[in-house]
């Protein structure tokens, strides 16, 4: 078969898959690399090339046909793709390097979950402590101020409740009404202290539970 010397023949073109069978003895390159001289072809069961066995001085290596650019058979030359970078020793360090610094932050985000929960907790037990202290000695008084003002309105209202009144020889009627009005405010009072009282107590036993 007769070929122009320079003519290249893509890697889908029938020509070069005709090439690829009887390529014995081209030289194999990848960019401006030579990577050696094909010693041997293996096929499939169709008869189309499937691997080239490529030989330099220093060493033997397959070659899968699918890596083949073009075939040019005038000078006898196959084309292929260059092979895939490794990964080189600067490479290798800085990925290293970057795997060093993820252990370390995870290990800092170790150290700070560790760190912060007995902080928060004593920072609430501190805010707990400051609040009892607030309310012992701001609220409590003004609580137990209030307290008393309501007890001697109580015992006032009382003490009305049981002297006679000049409205009750005119107006005897008139008379109970406010009596029964007094003796109902009364136990209003009475009962309004004691739910203060018992706020109050309420109060002072959880600031005594508190830590």
């Amino acid at each position: 078969m007769i070929v122009e010397s320079d003519k290249a023949f893509p890697s889908d073109s029938p020509v070069c898959t005709y090439w690829l069978t009887r390529c014995e003895g081209f030289t194999v390159r990848a960019g401006s690399r030579v990577l050696g001289v094909v010693e041997s072809i293996a096929g499939g069961p169709l008869g189309l090339a499937e691997t080239l066995d490529v030989r330099s001085r220093h060493r033997e290596r397959l070659l899968d046909v699918g890596r083949v650019r073009a075939v040019i058979p005038g000078r006898r030359l196959v084309v292929v793709e260059p092979a895939a970078p490794r990964i080189g020793p600067a490479a290798t360090k800085a990925t290293r390097g970057v795997g060093h610094t993820v252990a370390l932050a995870a290990e800092q985000l170790v150290r700070l979950a560790a760190f912060l929960p007995p902080r928060i907790a004593a920072g609430i037990r501190a805010s707990a402590v400051r609040a009892g202290r607030l309310a012992r000695d701001e609220l409590y008084p003004r609580v137990r101020d209030g307290v008393n003002v309501l007890i001697d309105e109580v015992e006032r209202l009382t003490l009305l409740d049981g002297q006679p009144q000049p409205e009750e020889v005119a107006r005897p009627t008139e008379a109970q009404a406010r009596r029964r009005v007094r003796r109902n405010r009364a136990r209003q009072l009475r009962q309004r202290a004691r739910e203060e009282e018992e706020q109050l107590r309420i109060t002072e036993v959880a600031r005594q539970v508190l830590p």
